[in-house]
């Protein structure tokens, strides 16, 4: 039995994680698509617009991954860029973190933590935040 915090328990934990928020994603794609004809239509729903009247940052993340699954990548940018990166990480994430069960490593989790490390220097973490910022400002200019 490992212990506790053994870091091939850790690892494990963060691909259940990865791979239930991805299987969340496929979820909430699906049941868009049941419940939508298309993908111009409203989503399901925002909780963060729902409750304030406001678009999030991530409003439009949905149709844009739909859009980018058509195949209308300038559609998909116009509705959340966002959109983009989550659709990329819906595909890759779950193959890669296959690959690591089927070959016994952790390339994806080391990968993770390098990510973490550049994105906790200043001089990445504030060129991110505006691009958070500026796409936040596109969608209040979009929906409201």
């Amino acid at each position: 039995m490992k212990p506790l915090n053994s870091p091939e328990l850790e690892t494990s934990k963060f691909y259940l994680l990865v791979l239930c928020l991805c299987g969340c994603g496929y979820a909430w794609l699906f049941a868009h698509t049941l419940f939508h004809s298309d993908s111009h239509t409203e989503a399901i729903g925002c909780l963060f617009y729902k409750l304030t009247g406001l678009p999030c940052p991530s409003c439009g993340s949905t149709r844009s991954v739909l859009c980018l699954w058509q195949g209308n990548v300038w559609d998909a940018f116009y509705y959340n860029p966002i959109g983009l990166l989550l659709f990329a990480g819906m595909l890759v994430f779950p193959v890669w973190i296959l690959s690591d069960f089927l070959r016994k490593k952790d390339s994806f989790y080391r990968f993770y933590k390098g990510v973490e490390r550049v994105l906790r220097r200043r001089y990445i973490t504030i060129p991110c935040i505006a691009l958070v910022l500026m796409n936040w400002i596109w969608n209040f200019y979009k929906y409201v």
